[in-house]
C-alpha cells in the first residue's frame, strides 16, 4: 500500500459524541482531584524504623519561687534549705544613717527565689535601733507579697525583763496569721518558742552561747538549733554565717543559712525562715564599735531583752544608731 494514500472513511460511519458515552471529566480536573486539609492539632512526627522519636516541646516551667499548684508558698514544699543575704547600703557605712533593710533569699544552688524589704519609720530606725518595730514583706519574683512579718517596738529594761520579751507575727499570705515567734526569758542563752496558728507550741529555737553583737564571734558562725517540742529532737538549724572582716566590722550586712526537713508543711517552713529575720534584728544589726558604745562595763547577763544588743533608749548618743 502506498503510504501517501490513506484509506477512505467507510460509507455510513458516524463519529461518537458525548451523547453516546456521557460527559467524561478531563483527567486531573479540579472536580475529582483530592484537596489537602491540614490535620487538627499539633503535627506528630512518625519516626522511621531505627530512628529515635523527636521530643515534643512541653509546657513552659513556672518561674522560680512561683508554683501555681501549691499557692503562694508552693515553692517552699520543694526545698529544705534557704540562704538569706542582706544588701549593703553605702549611706549606712558613710553617714551612719539606718535605712530600710533589704534581703535576697536564695536556694541552695544560689538562685534568687524571694526578696524581702523592711518597712519602718525613720525615727524608729535611727532612735530605736534594733528594738524598733517593723513590717517585712517577702515577695516572689513576680512582685507579689508572699509572707509578712510584723513586730512591735518593745523597749528593754533591767527591772522588768519579762514585760519586754520580743515577739513577731508571721502572716502567709499577708493578712492570715500562720504563727508567731515568742522570746523566752532565760539566763545568758537565747531561747524562742514558735507557735502555730492555734497558739500551740511546736518548735524551740535556742543557742548554747550568747550571740552578742555582730562581729564579736571572730571568724566563726553562730548556730541556733531548731527542736521539735513534742520529741525534743533537733530537726533543723539557723546559722548566722561569718561574712568576712570588712563586712562584719564596717557594715550591718548579714548572711543566714536556714535548714529544715523536706516533709515539713510550707507554713512551718515560712515561720522557721522568719526566725532568722528576728534573730538578725535582735543580735546582729550593730557593728562592734556601736556595740561597745552602747554597753557600759558589766553588761547584764540577760540576753535579748535585758542589756542585749537590741536597745531602745532615745537619749543615747549617735553611736547607738543601728
Amino acid at each position: 500500500m502506498d503510504p501517501k494514500r490513506l484509506p477512505s472513511t467507510p460509507a455510513g460511519f458516524v463519529p461518537p459524541d458525548d451523547r453516546m458515552f456521557g460527559s467524561l471529566p478531563p483527567p486531573y480536573s479540579a472536580a475529582v482531584s483530592p484537596t489537602y486539609a491540614p490535620p487538627a492539632g499539633p503535627v506528630q512526627s512518625v519516626p522511621m524504623p531505627g530512628q529515635m522519636p523527636m521530643p515534643q516541646p512541653g509546657p513552659a516551667p513556672p518561674p522560680i519561687g512561683v508554683n501555681p499548684g501549691e499557692g503562694p508558698l508552693g515553692y517552699l514544699a520543694a526545698v529544705d534549705q534557704l540562704l538569706i543575704k542582706q544588701e549593703i547600703h553605702l549611706v549606712e557605712v558613710v553617714a551612719n544613717v539606718q535605712t530600710n533593710v533589704k534581703f535576697d533569699i536564695l536556694n541552695n544552688q544560689g538562685q534568687l527565689v524571694y526578696r524581702a524589704e523592711e518597712n519602718s519609720e525613720f525615727c524608729q530606725r535611727n532612735c530605736g535601733g534594733p528594738a524598733r518595730g517593723f513590717t517585712i514583706f517577702i515577695k516572689d519574683l513576680m512582685g507579689s507579697d508572699v509572707i509578712a512579718l510584723r513586730r512591735d517596738c518593745r523597749c528593754c529594761g533591767c527591772c522588768f525583763p519579762c514585760c519586754c520579751l520580743q515577739e513577731m507575727i508571721v502572716e502567709a499570705p499577708p493578712g492570715y496569721c500562720v504563727g508567731r515567734i515568742k522570746e523566752d526569758w532565760t539566763f545568758c542563752t537565747p531561747s524562742f518558742t514558735i507557735r502555730d496558728e492555734r497558739d500551740e507550741a511546736v518548735y524551740k529555737v535556742s543557742s548554747r552561747c550568747c550571740p552578742g553583737a555582730k562581729g564579736l564571734h571572730i571568724n566563726s558562725d553562730v548556730h541556733f538549733k531548731v527542736e521539735d517540742v513534742t520529741s525534743s529532737h533537733e530537726i533543723g538549724h539557723i546559722v548566722k554565717e561569718w561574712g568576712g572582716v570588712i563586712q562584719e566590722i564596717y557594715t550591718r550586712a548579714t548572711n543566714f543559712n536556714v535548714s529544715f526537713p523536706m516533709h515539713l508543711c510550707v507554713q512551718h517552713k515560712a515561720i522557721l525562715l522568719s526566725v532568722a529575720f528576728l534573730l538578725n534584728f535582735m543580735y546582729f544589726q550593730q557593728t562592734p564599735a556601736q556595740f561597745r558604745g552602747d554597753h557600759h562595763p558589766g553588761p547584764s547577763p540577760f540576753v535579748g531583752t535585758v542589756g542585749g544588743p537590741q536597745h531602745c533608749n532615745p537619749v543615747t548618743t549617735t553611736t547607738s544608731f543601728a
